[in-house]
């Protein structure tokens, strides 16, 4: 038998389980509906944050699942109707949930610059960037910018399809725009 010579990325510092199974889709040229049903699940399962599709996601992608939990840490579950539970703590749905979707371009470009194919196939959505309190990138000391909204959960989190409309201003360095000193409490936070 010949195996294929593709192999899944491991899962990125700080990366958020859609951002994962978009990353997953690009590498094996398809698209998130398509990859969720090849796993055995739905991507409305995963939205749904269905154990099993995370469990299928484990399976298929050959993942510890220390590396799922630290993922989920970083996606927020469900905690009933409107809290969730992120890197351990309560919050408020609202806190973490928004159309509006943010993003680093520069980490997103330097995502994108690790690997010899699309670039918006290697690029991260990080799971702190999801946080209203957090309003730059530490690392880079660039501010989060609103890359894409929508109220439909199955648009907003096929971070795939979302990430290749805007790749070439991500690219470009079109949507950079000047450095913003961290404060003490944007270092406190990021750590």
């Amino acid at each position: 038998m010949n195996c294929l010579p593709i192999s899944n990325p491991p899962p990125a510092s700080r990366e958020t389980v859609y951002s994962y199974l978009s990353r997953i889709a690009a590498t094996w040229g398809t698209d998130v509906r398509d990859i969720a049903y090849d796993m055995g699940t739905s991507f409305k399962a995963f939205l749904e944050q269905d154990v099993k599709s995370f469990e299928a996601l484990v399976d298929w992608a050959d993942l510890a699942p220390h590396l799922l939990d630290e993922m989920l840490s970083w996606t927020g579950v469900r905690a009933g109707n409107a809290r969730m539970t992120f890197r351990g703590e309560l919050f408020v749905s609202r806190a973490l949930r928004n159309p509006v979707m943010r993003g680093c371009p520069v980490c997103l470009r330097e995502d994108a610059a690790q690997q010899d194919g699309p670039g918006f196939s290697a690029m991260v959505m990080r799971g702190d960037w999801q946080m209203r309190e957090v309003k730059i990138c530490v690392r880079h000391r660039h501010p989060l910018l609103p890359l894409w909204k929508s109220d439909s959960l199955r648009d907003r989190y096929d971070i795939l399809a979302r990430l290749r409309e805007i790749e070439k201003d991500i690219l470009s360095g079109r949507l950079d725009q000047s450095e913003t000193p961290p404060t003490a409490y944007d270092i406190w936070l990021d750590n």
